[in-house]
C-alpha cells in the first residue's frame, strides 16, 4: 500500500515538476524572442542612422562639387580677339635696293671680321 502511495506521490511530484518546466520555457522562449526583437530593432535603428549620415554627407559632397565648378567656370580662360591698328612712322627707308641698311651692314662686318680673328 506504501508502494502505491510512492508511485502515486512520484507522479504528482513529475507532473508539478513537468508543469514548472514548460512554465520555464515559456518564459524562456518569450524572453528569448523579445531579447531577438529588441536587437533587431537595434540593428534596424543604426542601419537607418547610418543611412541618414550617408545622405547628409552625400548631399554636403554634392554642394562641395557644385561650388567647385562654380569657381572652375569663374577661372575658365576666356579668349578675346583684339585687333588694333597702330600708325607707324618710318623715319628712315629700310627696303629700297637693298636688304639691310648701313647700321645693319656694319654689324655683320664687324661679326666676320670678329670671326675671322680668332
Amino acid at each position: 500500500m506504501y508502494r502505491i502511495y510512492t508511485i502515486i506521490a512520484l507522479v504528482v511530484l513529475s507532473l508539478i515538476q513537468f508543469g514548472c518546466y514548460s512554465n520555464m520555457k515559456k518564459d524562456r522562449d518569450a524572453i528569448e524572442a523579445k531579447t531577438v526583437q529588441k536587437y533587431e530593432e537595434k540593428q534596424v535603428k543604426e542601419a537607418k542612422a547610418y543611412q541618414e549620415a550617408l545622405a547628409k554627407q552625400q548631399t554636403t559632397i554634392n554642394k562641395l562639387s557644385a561650388d567647385y565648378e562654380t569657381e572652375k567656370a569663374k577661372y575658365k580662360v576666356k579668349v578675346e580677339t583684339v585687333t588694333k591698328y597702330v600708325d607707324k612712322i618710318v623715319e628712315r627707308d629700310v627696303y629700297r635696293n637693298v636688304c639691310i641698311d648701313d647700321d645693319g651692314m656694319h654689324s655683320i662686318n664687324s661679326l666676320i671680321q670678329s670671326r675671322g680673328t680668332s
